[in-house]
């Protein structure tokens, strides 16, 4: 009996594994895909203890499970370098992502990273009412900005020490995309901050269209970076790649972890990343302070 039930999950949780592929369909797919991790290692593990009375089957999971882990692994770019250019000289400009996380209140880990990396644009998530000291300190080395409100968490935010163009700023106001196209050496770039909202059953289904549609306007270079709240691959986060005409760059980092609790438990995922048209290399930058990693991303 116990056997039989565990083999009936093997199959269900394959067919969960399945199912978060299909973010085009239903929107559960896209939350799904968070999780496809454990949705396999559950099957193998039920497709285990049931391999005494259903081999054949069990076989048959163990294989499907096999296959989609390095389906995933190279979705995600888990243990890969990443899609990122080889190239040479000194890059064009450099890109700092971070969500500020809206309760945090000290904010000398950020200024240290900036100190350290010093980037020439910056893209900030969660830019809430307690972080206008963290504002006031950047404003003299950025005073370009383009700030956009974005519900209770708080704004997105582009900064920049690179001389804003004439091109005015989009602020897509309230669904959590700002841009702002800076004159790099190597000519105008659109940089794009984004906040997007968890996928089903938290999302704004027309969110990702107005996103959509703001992207697809913008003209030239682009970088676009921020809090996607998806994992690579699924089907939202394809959606804003392909209306901006980007690619995702750099390999898998962990940036947040789900849910609270020791460091152990919590389940690693990557939810912040770097899209460019450019030529990128994206890395993890050093916390700060945040419950989301940083990154930093040189462009060419």
């Amino acid at each position: 009996m116990f056997r039989d039930i565990c083999y009936r999950m093997a199959w269900f949780f394959t067919v969960v594994w399945g199912a978060s592929w299909l973010g085009a369909v239903h929107d559960l797919g896209d939350s799904l895909a968070t999780f496809r991790p454990i949705w396999l290692a559950a099957a193998l593990i039920c497709a285990g203890l049931a391999w005494p009375i259903r081999r054949r089957g069990a076989a048959i999971v163990a294989m499907l499970g096999t296959v989609g882990f390095g389906v995933t692994a190279m979705t995600w770019g888990v243990g890969l370098p990443g899609l990122q250019v080889q190239a040479q000289g000194a890059p064009s400009f450099r890109l700092y992502q971070n969500n500020l996380f809206f309760a945090q209140s000290d904010h000398s880990l950020t200024l240290a990273n900036i100190a350290a990396l010093s980037p020439d644009v910056i893209t900030f998530q969660e830019v809430s009412q307690n972080k206008r000291s963290l504002l006031e300190e950047l404003r003299a080395d950025y005073p370009h900005q383009a700030f956009c409100r974005y519900g209770a968490v708080g704004a997105v935010m582009v900064l920049s020490r690179l001389p804003a163009t004439d091109t005015k700023p989009l602020c897509l106001y309230p669904m959590g995309l700002v841009a702002l196209q800076v004159e790099t050496p190597g000519g105008p770039v659109w940089v794009v901050s984004v906040h997007a909202k968890w996928p089903y059953p938290f999302n704004d289904p027309a969110q990702v269209d107005y996103m959509e549609t703001a992207l697809a306007k913008l003209e030239g270079e682009i970088v676009m970076a921020g809090d996607f709240n998806m994992v690579a691959g699924t089907y939202r986060l394809r959606r804003l790649a392909r209306a901006a005409g980007v690619t995702r760059m750099g390999p898998w980092v962990p940036t947040f972890r789900l849910p609270s609790g020791p460091e152990w438990w919590r389940y690693p995922i990557q939810i912040d990343h770097v899209f460019t048209t450019m030529d990128a290399k994206v890395r993890r930058a050093p916390d700060s302070g945040s419950d989301h990693v940083p990154l930093v991303a040189d462009l060419w």
